[in-house]
């Protein structure tokens, strides 16, 4: 559920940015991933394995560090393992968790649905894949109805991209008018491990802020029915 809820803030931030990206994301509105992707075959098999988030658009900095591990088959369901340090606000957590698709005809397509649903949104976002190489990378596109603009996803296989690709990447992008909207996500090891050891710090210093307020109340308490 993290992730859905994570996909729908990512989308309201873009949305209500509208203004600010106007100019540069006109190339992008003119894109329909919802009609322009088309669908292809999902080969499990060829794509199983770990991939990291290179980069994404549009640029908006709220998690870092993004893994996703692919079995090799589905079992009635595609589960996706995903880890990830997010950095909404400025806070810093590190997340590990599960996310299912049932293995129907989209996901044996390539089309992936998130559903978010809540008393006041129900949100349905969908990734699509646009290009495969499973021994070098994945290039997504997504779309949902609360944001105007398609989102899109690069996973490399490696956790540094060459350079060269990079390069070649930022020229197309620029020569789209969309070069400033790319971020190229953090996947160093030493800055992941620092990342997560940190955030583990900050979830163990919370527990036992909160097992000292509970050990305090109960000493209260015991100390009121003494006296």
């Amino acid at each position: 559920m993290a992730v859905q809820r994570f996909v729908v803030l990512f989308l309201v931030l873009v949305s209500t940015s509208c203004a600010q990206y106007l100019h540069t994301l006109k190339s992008l509105r003119r894109f329909s991933c919802s009609q322009d992707a088309r669908e292809q075959p999902l080969n499990l098999s060829a794509m199983s394995g770990y991939w990291y988030e290179a980069a994404r658009i549009p640029n908006m900095d709220i998690m870092k560090c993004l893994n996703v591990s692919v079995p090799p088959t589905a079992d009635g369901k595609l589960k996706l393992r995903l880890e990830y340090i997010s950095t909404i606000h400025g806070e810093i957590h590190a997340v590990k968790e599960t996310v299912s698709f049932p293995w129907n005809n989209f996901t044996k397509t390539s089309v992936f649905q998130l559903h978010y649903k809540t008393v006041k949104m129900n949100v349905t976002v969908t990734y699509k894949v646009l290009y495969s190489d499973p021994q070098l990378m994945i290039v997504l596109c997504g779309y949902s109805t609360i944001s105007p603009f398609p989102l899109f996803k690069l996973l490399t296989r490696q956790r540094r991209l060459d350079q060269n690709l990079i390069d070649i990447i930022k020229a197309d992008a620029d020569r789209m008018g969309i070069g400033s909207q790319i971020i190229w996500t953090e996947q160093s090891p030493d800055q992941c491990s620092a990342a997560n050891r940190l955030a583990t710090k900050i979830i163990i210093i919370f527990s036992l802020i909160s097992l000292l307020n509970l050990f305090n109340w109960n000493y209260r308490i015991k100390f009121r029915v003494m006296f």
